[in-house]
């Protein structure tokens, strides 16, 4: 991988950085915590591991996000019926409501973002 491409990814990464930010600054969430709402919004009730591998973050990234949107009573929790073992996460009223409240047109989307989404 030559030098470019490396600083085109790197600024890729702010960008996404600085995304997060804003987004989280302007819905109180952050990217991965509306990932997730909005993962449960459409999947229904699934376990730490399903949400996981869904959304492509590690097992230990995956329980700091479950505990952040727990801790705004956006996702519930329940041991599952087949496997006493297992944790079920569920969106609640108050998580959809949020996930239905976050208009991404309203986000200034850094043109490293853009250009690579092509919209």
């Amino acid at each position: 991988m030559d030098k470019e491409r490396i600083c085109r990814l790197r600024d890729i990464q702010r960008a996404i950085k600085q995304l997060d930010d804003d987004f989280e600054t302007k819905f109180g969430i952050g990217l991965n915590e509306a990932m997730l709402l909005c993962t449960l919004n459409e999947r229904g009730a699934s376990s730490a591991g399903e949400l996981s591998s869904e959304l492509g973050l590690s097992r230990s990234n995956m329980s700091k996000v479950l505990s952040n949107v727990e801790r705004c009573r956006y996702v519930e929790r329940k041991i599952s019926d087949t496997d006493k073992r297992v944790m079920i996460f569920s969106l609640t009223k108050a998580g959809k409501s949020c996930i239905e409240g976050i208009d991404c047109g309203s986000l200034q989307i850094p043109d490293q973002i853009v250009g690579f989404l092509g919209w």
